[in-house]
């Protein structure tokens, strides 16, 4: 025989080897359905009318562990809000969410909902609903704050911004998937941001630059190098490019200083009074102070005046 007890409390562990929670089918309407602390605990929404909203009753009037089940078996969204109007989930299709109260002092309270996907078979997508202090940007987030898509086909960064600061603060956290990282090419530098990912630099081989893949090796010829210290020209002359009386040789750089701003060094293993003369941007010209032929090579050196970095 049936036994309605209206309220029970049990301090003990209870065994019981059938359950049942009242539940009522719902069919979707665009209204809003306000519940209160008698309203059944399990609801089942059909139909495919949007804009359906359930606002829970005030957080005050209930205990502490409360708890309702909503399952969406409908075509359409619903929405659910606190007792303070405010949102608390979007409950999608096939989707079922379970809402316990978690601190009853205020008229909004604080619930904790999950919500978990009803599709049969391999569940491949992701249905997260995220707490109204949350802001979310980034695709394919919807404007209600629920997250869908497959995971291993987007090519976005999910960001997910809580308060910055009071009781509620929580850190700004990235759900990155791998998918998202861009094919890059030899050389090209890959830096994570806030927003999508951003390939750096892209660095190419070419004269006199060497690019090894996988072995992380930039390798730079020293005919090619450009720095930032003083320029240097240095060359050796053979005896017999000495001609004329006294002897003379014209040296010509590969490429002209900015101006003539530069010493000159002579060198050579012939003794001589070594001096130059007609000194230019493009070179100058070597006086070897003798009629006498030479008999070994004549070193020469030019740089500019000043203090190397």
């Amino acid at each position: 025989m049936p036994l309605t007890i209206d309220n029970i409390t049990s301090e003990g562990l209870t065994d019981t080897a059938s359950y049942r929670v009242q539940a009522t089918v719902v069919a979707t309407a665009n209204t809003t359905t306000t519940l209160t602390v008698s309203s059944v605990s399990y609801m089942i929404f059909t139909g495919s009318v949007a804009g359906q909203i359930i606002k829970l009753g005030s957080a005050t009037t209930y205990s502490v562990g409360h708890t309702y089940l909503f399952h969406n078996t409908s075509s359409a969204s619903v929405s659910v809000q606190d007792g303070a109007s405010s949102a608390l989930a979007t409950v999608a299709t096939n989707q079922r969410v379970v809402f316990i109260l978690q601190n009853n002092t205020t008229t909004a309270g604080i619930w904790v909902n999950n919500l978990t996907t009803n599709a049969a078979g391999t569940v491949t997508s992701v249905g997260l609903s995220l707490p109204s202090i949350f802001t979310v940007s980034g695709s394919p987030i919807t404007s209600s704050g629920t997250l869908t898509g497959t995971l291993n086909t987007q090519t976005a960064n999910f960001i997910f911004s809580g308060p910055a600061s009071g009781a509620a603060a929580i850190p700004t956290f990235r759900l990155q998937v791998l998918a998202d990282l861009p094919q890059l090419t030899n050389g090209q530098l890959y830096i994570g941001s806030t927003g999508a990912p951003v390939v750096a630099a892209s660095l190419t081989a070419g004269t006199g630059v060497t690019i090894t893949p996988g072995a992380g090796s930039i390798t730079i010829a020293a005919t090619n190098q450009t720095g930032t210290g003083l320029k240097l020209k240095a060359g050796t002359v053979a005896a017999g490019s000495f001609s004329g009386s006294p002897k003379t040789v014209a040296i010509t750089f590969a490429s002209a200083f900015t101006n003539t701003n530069y010493t000159i060094n002579i060198t050579g293993t012939d003794v001589r009074q070594w001096s130059w003369s007609s000194k230019a941007t493009t070179g100058f010209t070597i006086q070897t102070n003798s009629n006498r032929a030479l008999t070994g090579n004549v070193d020469w050196q030019a740089q500019e005046i000043g203090e190397s970095n």
